[in-house]
C-alpha cells in the first residue's frame, strides 16, 4: 500500500505541475502586440472586467505636425470626434472622449463585449472624410472658445508659462499651443482644417490599445473585418526633426493679475550627450524624483521646507522629454520675507549640493520605499493598461509589471549619480519671478 501511496502521489503532483503549466500557457501575457496590415501597431492588455472593453485610436500626429493657425490640430479633433457620432447616429459624449497633445491625438471608446466588433467600426469613423455642415463647423469655434476660457482663464500665469515654454524649447514644435490663441480660434479655416484631417488621420498613422474582457474573441479577425488591408498603406518612417537647445540663461521678471503672492517658476532642459534608452532612463529618473521630492538628505524639501522656511508651498517634477533630452520643472512660493532671489538660489544649491553625491541610507530608503509601491500593485493589467498608454506617447515600447520591477532594481546608486551630475550641469533654463498685480483696476 505505501508504493501505491507514493505513486500515487507522484501522479497527482505531475497532475499538478501539467494544471500549472496548461494554466500559463492560457493565461494571455499583460501587454500582447500583434501584427497589423493596417495600423502601425495594435496591442492588448486583458482585464478581468466583465462585460466591459475599452479602445483607443492614437494618431501619431498632434500640434506639433500642424502647419497651419496653432492650435487647428485641437479644433481637428472636435470635427472629428462629432463627424463619427454624425456618420454613426449615436449621442455625442461631446469631447470628453477625446484629446490633443503635442505628439499625439487619442480617441477611446468603452463598449459592452457583444459591441466590440460595432464600436470598431464607430471609433474607426474619425478616418473617414469629415462632412459636418460647413455652419456647424464655424459654430464649433465658439466651443473651442469656451473651451479656451474655462482651461486658460482660469490660470492667471498661463501666458507667462506659454512664454517660458516657447524660450526653453527654442521655438520649436513642443513650445506650440495646444490650444491656440481667441484670434487664432475665430481665425481658424475650415479648409485647413479639413486638410489637416486628411493628412494625419490614417490608419498607418494610428497605434490601437484595447483593454478590456477579450476571452474568446479573434481580435486579429475583428480588425481585419472591419479594417480590410489596402494595398498602398505608406509606412515611410516619420521625418522627425532635430530639435536644438543651445544652454542659456534666461531670467525673466513679469507681474499676473490674479495671484496673492510672488512665484517663481523655473524650467530646465538638458540635451544628453549619448541618447539614453528610455526604459532604463525612465528607471533612474523615478529614483532621483523619489530623492530629490522627499524631506530626506539630498533631497529639496529639507533646505526649502524643513532645514529653514524657505519655501510656502513647491512643486517638483523631472522627466524624459524624448530619449536625447530631460526636463525639469520647479514651481514655487517663497516664505514671509524670502525673496525669489533667495529661493531660487536656495533650490539650485539643493540640487548642486545632492549632484556631490546622495547618502547611502537616502538611495537605499527611497528604492525599497519605489520598490514597495510597485510590489503593492494589485492589478498588474491595469497596470501594463496605463504603461502602454503612456509609453506610446514616448515612441517607448511598453513594459509591463514585472519588467518595471526588474528595471528598477537594476538602478544603482552611481546610475543615479551619474544622471544629477549631468542634470546639474549648465543648460537650456528660463526662471520667470512673477509678483502679483497689485494695481486696483
Amino acid at each position: 500500500m505505501g508504493r501505491i501511496d507514493k505513486t500515487a502521489g507522484i501522479i497527482i503532483a505531475l497532475m499538478i505541475i501539467a494544471i500549472g503549466i496548461f494554466t500559463a500557457i492560457q493565461t494571455p501575457p499583460d501587454i500582447q502586440k500583434i501584427d497589423s496590415d493596417v495600423f502601425q501597431a495594435v496591442y492588448l492588455i486583458p482585464s478581468d472586467v466583465e462585460d466591459e472593453i475599452i479602445v483607443h485610436f492614437i494618431i501619431q500626429s498632434g500640434e506639433a505636425d500642424n502647419h497651419y493657425t496653432e492650435g487647428l490640430a485641437h479644433y481637428v479633433e472636435h470635427l472629428a470626434w462629432l463627424n463619427v457620432f454624425q456618420s454613426s447616429g449615436l449621442d455625442s459624449d461631446r469631447h470628453s472622449n477625446a484629446s490633443t497633445m503635442v505628439l499625439s491625438t487619442s480617441y477611446f471608446i468603452s463598449t459592452p463585449r457583444d459591441k466590440f466588433q460595432a464600436s470598431l467600426g464607430y471609433i474607426g469613423g474619425v478616418f473617414a472624410p469629415i462632412t459636418l455642415d460647413d455652419a456647424f463647423m464655424r459654430e464649433e469655434r465658439g466651443i473651442v472658445q469656451r473651451e479656451y476660457e474655462y482651461r486658460v482663464l482660469g490660470n492667471p500665469t498661463h501666458k507667462i508659462d506659454q512664454e517660458i515654454s516657447r524660450l526653453v524649447y527654442n521655438g520649436n514644435r513642443f513650445s506650440r499651443s495646444l490650444i491656440g490663441t481667441p484670434q487664432d480660434i475665430t481665425s481658424f479655416s475650415i479648409a485647413d482644417a479639413i486638410s489637416l484631417h486628411k493628412t494625419t488621420h490614417t490608419p498607418a498613422n494610428t497605434v490601437v490599445v484595447i483593454y478590456g474582457n477579450l476571452r474568446g474573441i479573434n481580435v486579429e479577425k475583428v480588425l481585419a473585418k472591419v479594417f480590410p488591408s489596402v494595398s498602398d498603406i505608406e509606412r515611410t518612417a516619420p521625418q522627425i526633426p532635430v530639435d536644438i537647445y543651445p544652454n542659456e540663461r534666461v531670467v525673466l521678471n513679469r507681474v499676473a493679475n490674479g495671484i496673492q503672492q510672488p512665484e517663481l517658476h523655473y524650467r530646465k532642459l538638458v540635451t544628453l550627450t549619448e541618447a539614453m534608452s528610455i526604459d532604463v532612463s525612465k528607471a533612474q529618473l523615478s529614483m532621483l524624483f523619489e530623492i530629490l521630492d522627499s524631506s530626506m538628505q539630498g533631497g529639496i524639501a529639507k533646505p526649502l521646507r524643513y532645514d529653514a522656511f524657505v519655501a510656502q508651498s513647491f512643486s517638483f517634477n523631472i522627466w524624459m522629454l524624448d530619449k536625447n533630452h530631460i526636463e525639469l520643472s520647479f514651481t514655487a512660493i517663497p516664505d514671509q520675507g524670502i525673496s525669489l532671489d533667495l529661493l531660487l538660489q536656495v533650490f539650485e544649491n539643493a540640487i548642486t549640493t545632492t549632484a556631490e553625491g546622495i547618502p547611502e541610507d537616502t538611495f537605499i530608503r527611497a528604492k525599497d520605499r519605489l520598490l514597495e509601491n510597485l510590489q503593492g500593485v494589485s492589478d498588474t493589467r491595469k497596470f501594463a493598461y496605463h504603461a502602454v498608454l503612456n509609453g506610446i506617447s514616448v515612441e517607448q515600447e511598453p513594459n509591463n509589471h514585472i519588467e518595471t520591477v526588474a528595471l528598477l532594481n537594476n538602478v544603482s546608486q552611481s546610475d543615479v549619480e551619474d544622471l544629477l551630475k549631468i542634470i546639474s550641469e549648465p543648460a537650456r533654463v528660463v526662471i520667470s519671478f512673477i509678483q502679483p498685480n497689485l494695481i486696483l483696476e
